[in-house]
């Protein structure tokens, strides 16, 4: 095999590895597109079918993703210069409905977000006592 496709092999693959050492969502899916780009050329170079099929595959996927990223984010942005509206929110969420009293939080689960919630006192109760830390 050539050097020059051995080496497009090689920065596919640091590219893989940059992606693992990224912190949030939308660098590492630009990386990964670029990835998916090198083992592309790699794999046709190559005659590397399995790898090419894949990342024939990933490639759409992390444009899709990253293209979702984006928007959502624009959507936040907007959302904070126009006042915010939780409507934009609402097809990402599961509506449940529940009593008053009852824990947000299923015994046994964590909490991630809602366990903060779960843990303060409505300020308007309407029985005079006052907000805080149960």
């Amino acid at each position: 095999m050539p050097y020059w496709i051995q080496a497009t092999g090689y920065i596919a693959s640091a590219l893989v590895f940059a992606t693992f050492c990224m912190t949030t969502m939308v660098p590492l899916r630009i990386a990964a597109i670029s990835s998916n780009v090198g083992f592309i050329a790699y794999a046709t170079f190559g005659h590397l079918y399995p790898v090419l099929v894949l990342h024939l595959a990933l490639l759409p996927l992390n444009i899709f993703r990253t293209y979702r990223l984006i928007a959502l984010d624009r959507k936040i942005q907007q959302a904070v210069r126009e006042g915010f509206s939780i409507e934009w929110l609402k097809p990402l969420m599961k509506k449940r409905s529940a009593r008053r009293g009852e824990n947000p939080v299923p015994p046994g689960r964590r909490g991630g977000w809602s366990l903060p919630v779960a843990q303060w006192r409505c300020a308007s109760q309407g029985d005079g006592s006052q907000a805080g830390r149960r």
